[in-house]
């Protein structure tokens, strides 16, 4: 948000394992508060995509 609140998370894709996607969101809430928006982008919010990689023992998950 602009403020540097988090707003809306959304699951775009899971993992297939529900502890992870868990804890891809909760690591999203817990990274908050973010840098506000610039004034200048004249936004109020900003959409950012993004996925999270596993990896254990060598083996990656996305």
């Amino acid at each position: 948000m602009k403020n540097g609140k988090l707003g809306a998370v959304e699951l775009v894709r899971t993992s297939g394992y529900k502890m992870l996607d868990a804890a891809a969101i909760k690591a999203l809430k817990d990274g908050e508060q973010y840098w506000p928006l610039p004034e200048a982008w004249d936004m109020e919010s900003y959409t950012i995509l993004g996925h999270f990689v596993y990896s254990l023992y060598g083996y990656s998950l996305r």
